[in-house]
Order: structure tokens, then C-alpha cells, then sequence
């Protein structure tokens, strides 16, 4: 029975193993479960087995006309060469020597900017009673000498906390090109906007995933909620908004939870 496995030539994504690309004058091994190609080498350094599935089995001649068989219409893996460069680079940077991604997605920018429209539309009457309440104190001021003539200033951070709600979905609109999420074979994974132009990130291991919630939306999109709302968190923290939920906790609970 046939199982050398077959070594290919060409590029084509990134080695799981050591996350650098497989070149086209490279000899690679392709894993015959998930089709995660991997250099040869790293393919024997990871004990003979794939880095992202854990699958044994390398692609054969036979098991390669399997293969495409099975992935015919179907969606292909996550890579993380669909990404932005730059945020390709900071997810790289952030991983464990030999961590390996199994599922990667950039959450959709309307998903992030709904749940800022509540504040927004609670804005409009916030401001202008209180564009309203400044400039009546700014004309009795003027009216009457002393320290009544201060009174406005006490008008204007309302009007300041009125307008950034006002504006907070277009805020939030552009943050959301810096957001990603991810679920590697150690970890889940979220990197989110943080102020101009940085971002932060949260991980959870295994132990901290155990009371994973999903929150599916009509379009399949939706959020995996591993904390939940508090009074510093209004709409909890893990992998919010993100397309595919169902995809995701599937490869989540495969991966990660007993």
C-alpha cells in the first residue's frame, strides 16, 4: 500500500510550523487532513506530523486526488496570507515559538460599530440640551456681573462628552482596520483597537475558555464571549464580531476544550 508521502514544489502559504513561506524552490510536505503544507524539514522536526492539525498522515500520490475531491467547493483553510501585511506582522510577532494558527479572521467593521449606535443616538438629545442649557447661562452671564459670568464654562464638558458619543461609530469604523482575531493550538487569540493607533491584546488559554458562550447573529456573523459584561465592560470580551461564529467555536472546541 502506497504512503510515501509526496514531496511538492511551488509556493503556496506559510509552513504552520515556522510560519515562513514555502517557496517555490523548496521542497514541502503536505499534511493529508487539513492541507496545511509545511516545509520538509519542519515537517520532520514536528515529529512527523502537521502543526496546525496534529494530523499524521502526509498527502500521497492516491490520497491527493482524495483530497481535492473533498475540499471541492468548500471554503479553504483561514491562512494568515488573506491578512493586511501589517496586521499579518503583528500577529506573527505575538506568537509562541512553534504556535501554529488554525483559524484567523478580521472582524467586520459594522459588527464593531453597532454597539456604539445606542450612545450615538442617546447623544442627540444630551447635546443639544446641553448646546441649550450653555448658551442661556452664556446670556444671563451677560447680563449680571460677578462669578455668574463662569457659569457657562460648566455647559462645555457636556457639550465635549455629547459630541464624542455623537461621533463614536465613525471612531469606531476606523479602528476596526486594526482588529483581528485568531485560534491557534495553545491559545484564542484577540487583538484590539487601542487609542489613535495601537492596539492590545487579550489571550486565553484552555482553562479560561471552559465557559465560552456563543452570540450568533441572523447573517452567521456574532461574537464567542469568554468574560462577561461587567460594569467596566458593558458587552464582555473575547472574539466579538467576528464572521463565521459557528466556524469559529467549532474549531475552538476541537482545538482547545476537552
Amino acid at each position: 500500500m502506497e504512503r510515501a508521502e509526496v514531496r511538492v514544489r511551488g509556493g503556496g502559504g506559510r509552513c504552520p510550523y515556522c510560519h515562513d513561506a514555502c517557496g517555490a524552490e523548496q521542497d514541502n510536505v503536505v499534511c493529508n487532513d487539513c492541507l496545511a503544507r509545511h516545509h520538509a524539514a519542519c515537517w520532520v522536526e514536528a515529529g512527523d506530523r502537521c502543526a496546525g492539525c496534529c494530523g499524521t498522515p502526509a498527502l500521497t500520490a492516491s490520497s491527493a486526488r482524495a483530497a481535492g475531491a473533498r475540499t471541492a467547493g468548500k471554503r479553504p483553510p483561514a491562512s494568515l496570507d488573506e491578512l493586511p501585511p501589517a496586521i499579518r506582522a503583528r500577529v506573527e510577532a505575538d506568537l509562541e515559538p512553534g504556535e501554529a494558527v488554525l483559524w484567523v479572521a478580521r472582524p467586520g467593521s459594522m459588527l464593531r460599530v453597532l454597539p456604539t449606535i445606542p450612545a450615538a443616538l442617546f447623544a442627540i438629545p444630551w447635546t443639544a440640551f446641553a448646546v441649550f442649557w450653555t448658551t442661556s447661562a452664556a446670556a444671563t452671564s451677560g447680563r449680571v456681573d460677578g462669578p455668574v459670568e463662569l457659569l457657562p464654562l460648566f455647559g462645555v464638558p457636556f457639550v465635549g462628552v455629547g459630541l464624542g458619543m455623537f461621533v463614536s461609530p465613525l471612531v469606531a469604523w476606523c479602528a476596526a482596520d486594526r482588529a483581528c482575531v485568531a485560534i491557534t493550538d495553545r491559545r484564542a487569540l484577540s487583538w484590539e483597537p487601542h487609542g489613535l493607533s495601537g492596539t492590545v491584546l487579550h489571550a486565553w488559554t484552555p482553562t479560561e475558555l471552559a465557559r465560552l458562550r456563543r452570540v450568533e447573529r441572523s447573517d452567521g456573523s456574532g461574537d464567542l464571549l469568554v468574560e462577561e459584561a461587567s460594569r467596566g465592560r458593558p458587552f464582555g470580551r473575547g472574539l466579538l464580531g467576528i464572521p463565521r461564529v459557528r466556524e469559529a467555536e467549532r474549531v475552538l472546541r476541537e482545538s482547545l476544550l476537552p
